[in-house]
This record gives structure tokens, C-alpha cells and sequence, in this order.
């Protein structure tokens, strides 16, 4: 039965928005051709007491050469994620009745969410240089390894199917971009956007990508494929997710900053400590498994944060004027709502996928709606992505230890760039690729309150 307090979100309003002077990200959205203004949404009385003071989410107006607004954080993408959750969850208890149960549970799984944004061993490897694409002889597997590209096809000047090579991804990469009308500077972006147009033109492969298998690719995408070992225990599930939230409840006061070294830079540890009499009869269990259920439990965080932006949003949304039109809703719909084929998630939970992201997004917008090949050309590019992205990190390994099997230890500790920019637009003098849930359940005692599922 639905709750007697929900409320619809056409009919209220839950703040305002502000005109702002200009900053750094205005006047780079207006270096790159456009007009922005600056706005901030500030919320009312009734969210006001459930936010921390002077809570603000900084937010710009873009208008591009069609006339139509586009609403975009005035922030980096992390930054603005980790202040919608915020304002996101205020909104959420005002529409819903959650008990002081929920509560916990949306505040610890956004606290758990953040540990997606600088864990260097959950983020994929970034690869920004051409060399990165190919392999020397000290980072080969085999002899017949001599790039990290998959088994991509393509047609050269002879009519003739050929396997797809660094050179002419980079090369396909530039048309794309110059095709789009925006500089294609940094080698990032025209990975990205060659492995779009390579997807594009790839309708066998494409095609055959239905919404319903967009989870799975997209939590590679965001982990990548050293997840541990799968279980169905309930029982050890349980147990591991209640130490693992003890844990967290135990470092709660710390400062942001601290509070990421401890998650971020102590994963195996916690791992460790997670795996040491975790069954009942107080034995050791495979950490293996314990650190699939700690990804399950991130990748489940995802979608409770995401329902926290996508009210904060819609608050958002309420509170332009004068309101949208129909095809300015659909384009912040695009960006905000929760969409079946980024698996159920608001596309900018994708933080550190916005290189495949965003020109898929710019894409939709100059299709008809309903029109899903932009969505399979993605989640083709993305699975394409992973795959470079494991065999560099195999390559990796290869020239640091020998041996070409990644261990926990070993993992690349490159820090994924994409999910510090901003989402204003493209910057040509960066080198990044920018672009200008249920009811928790009710436990009988603290100790043995866990997530729901």
C-alpha cells in the first residue's frame, strides 16, 4: 500500500532557485559558444531543518544555439552528486514517512557511495595516451597480443574485413569529433567517441543488446571484473553487511578526507578484517567472497543515491520559471531521470563513464523520442571499454610482475580523470574529455539492523 504522506511532486514545491554571479564555470560553458547563467536551488523551511546550513546546490542555465535550457551542475560531478543525495534524501523524507530506519539506511549507502569516487582499485584504469592503446614487447601475454583493442571489425578501402587497429580507432575518433563540431585535443575523447561511432556502425552487435543487460555491463564498467567470488549465503551476506556497516558507523565524525583514506586506501584490509570469523561457527570465510558482497553492497548504493537525485531534481525542475517546455523536460529527463538502459540508474550517477555517456546524451537529444540506437551504441562501447581497459591492466601486470593474472595486490592505481570533471562542456585545453528502492526492513535490535535489499 502506498503511504498515506506521499506526496505528488507536481503539486509542491521544496525551494527556490537564485541567480548567482558568474564563476569559472560559467565563463568556460560561455568560452565554448554558449549562453549560461548562474542559479543556486536553495531549499525551504520544511527541507531546510534536514539539510546542513547554508546548503546550496550549485546549478547554471545553458541555452545553446536551438534556443532550448539545459539545466547542468555548476560543480564537478562528484561534488554535485554528493550535495543532490544530500538535498536529494531532505526531499525524500518530506514526501515519504521513512522511519529512523530508512533514514540510516539512505545516509549509510550514500557514505558507502562515496567510496566510488577516488578508490583507485574499484575505478577502471584511464588510458590518455596513444601508447597506452598498444603493447611493447615486455607487457605481451603471447606473441599475437599486440594491442589492447577487442576483436572489433572493420572494412578497409578493399571492401575487406579487418580487425580494427589503434591507429584507426584514434582516426575515427577525430572524424566523430569533428563531425560533432568540437575539438578532439586529448586522446580520451577520441577513444570514446571512435568506439561510439564504431558501435554505431557495429547493428549486428548492437542490436542484439536489450535494457535488461545493462546492469551487468554497466557494473564492469564502473569495478570492473575482479569482483570476488559470487554466493547466494544470505546468511554470510548478512553478517558481513552488519560488520561492514558497524565500521562505518564507527568513523562517521571523521572529515571527508579522512574518511576516504580509511575507506579508500584500506580496501584489503578491510577486506581481511571483514573475512576473520565472519560465519557462526567464528571461522574464516574466502575473502573472495566477502569482497563480492562488499561490491554488491556498493553497487546496491548506487541506486539509493540515485533515487536521492532524481527527487532532488524533480524539486529542482518545480522550481524553473517559467517551467519547461516539453522538449526542454525531455532533455532534463535524459540526464536526471532513471533510465532502463543505464540499469535503472539517473545517467549522472555514471560519473566516471561520462566520456561514453555524454555525446550518447547529445545523440538522443537530436533523435526522435524513443529512438534507443544511441543506448545500444553505449552499452556496446562501454563492454568494448572494459575489455581495453582489462587487457591494459593485464599488460599492466605483465611488465610490473611477470605473470599475467591480476591479484588484489597488484591492481593499477591510476586514478580514473573522468569523474572530476565538470558537465559544462568540452574544454580543448584540458587533457580530459569534458563536456560543457524499497522500504529498509525493521530489525529487532541496532546491532543487527542491515541494509534492505
Amino acid at each position: 500500500m502506498p503511504n498515506k504522506r506521499q506526496q505528488d511532486l507536481t503539486a509542491v514545491r521544496f525551494g527556490k532557485l537564485e541567480p548567482q554571479e558568474a564563476d569559472s564555470f560559467i565563463e568556460r560553458t560561455q568560452a565554448a559558444g554558449f549562453t549560461a547563467d548562474a542559479i543556486d536551488w536553495i531549499p525551504n523551511r520544511r527541507v531546510l531543518r534536514l539539510v546542513p546550513p547554508e546548503f546550496r546546490l550549485p546549478l547554471q542555465v545553458v541555452c545553446g544555439t536551438d534556443g532550448l535550457r539545459r539545466i547542468s551542475p555548476r560543480c564537478d560531478a562528484r561534488e554535485f552528486l554528493k550535495q543532490a543525495a544530500c538535498g536529494g534524501l531532505a526531499v525524500l523524507q518530506r514526501v515519504r514517512n521513512l522511519t529512523r530506519e530508512d533514514r540510516q539506511s539512505y545516509r549509510l549507502m550514500s557514505f558507502l557511495f562515496q567510496w566510488s569516487f577516488s578508490d583507485r582499485r574499484l575505478m577502471t584504469r584511464t588510458i590518455r595516451r596513444s601508447e597506452d592503446l598498444r603493447l611493447c614487447q615486455s607487457e605481451r601475454g603471447g606473441d599475437s597480443d599486440r594491442d589492447i583493442l577487442p576483436d572489433i571489425e572493420t572494412n578497409n578501402n578493399l571492401s575487406k574485413t579487418e580487425r580494427l587497429t589503434p591507429e584507426e580507432l584514434l582516426r575515427c575518433g577525430r572524424k566523430s569529433a569533428q563531425k560533432r563540431g568540437i575539438p578532439a585535443n586529448s586522446v580520451s575523447l577520441q577513444i570514446h567517441l571512435g568506439l561510439l561511432e564504431m558501435a554505431h556502425h557495429s547493428s549486428v552487435q548492437a542490436n542484439a543488446l536489450r535494457p535488461e543487460v545493462s546492469p551487468e555491463i554497466i557494473r564492469i564498467s564502473l569495478f570492473g571484473l575482479d569482483q570476488g567470488e559470487r554466493t547466494d549465503d544470505d546468511e554470510l551476506r548478512a553478517l558481513v553487511e552488519e560488520r561492514m556497516i558497524q565500521a562505518i558507523q564507527k568513523h562517521l565524525e571523521l572529515s571527508d578526507k579522512e574518511f576516504g583514506r580509511w575507506m579508500w586506501k584500506d580496501f584489503d584490509n578491510i577486506v581481511q578484517q571483514l573475512a576473520k570469523r565472519t560465519n557462526k561457527q567464528g571461522g574464516p570465510v574466502s575473502r573472495q567472497r566477502v569482497r563480492f558482497i562488499l561490491f554488491d553492497l556498493l553497487w546496491r548504493s548506487f541506486g539509493y543515491v540515485s533515487q536521492c537525485v532524481r527527487m532532488q531534481m524533480q524539486a529542482v525542475r518545480q522550481a524553473i520559471e517559467p517551467a519547461l517546455t516539453d522538449q526542454e523536460r525531455r532533455i532534463f529527463g535524459l540526464w536526471y531521470d532513471s533510465q532502463p538502459w543505464t540499469g535503472g540508474l539517473a545517467p549522472i550517477m555514471l560519473h566516471n563513464r561520462l566520456g561514453l555517456l555524454l555525446p550518447t546524451l547529445a545523440d538522443l537529444e537530436e533523435c526522435e523520442a524513443g529512438d534507443d540506437r544511441p543506448w545500444r551504441a553505449f552499452l556496446q562501447a562501454l563492454q568494448w571499454s572494459s575489455e581495453m581497459t582489462e587487457n591494459r591492466r593485464k599488460a599492466d601486470c605483465v611488465q610490473k610482475h611477470g605473470a599475467p593474472i591480476i591479484s588484489e595486490s597488484v591492481l593499477d592505481t591510476d586514478e580514473d580523470v573522468d569523474a572530476d570533471r565538470d558537465l559544462s562542456g568540452y574544454q580543448s585545453n584540458d587533457d580530459r574529455d569534458d563536456w560543457n528502492p524499497r522500504q529498509a526492513r525493521r530489525k529487532p535490535s541496532r546491532s543487527r539492523r542491515r541494509f534492505r535489499r
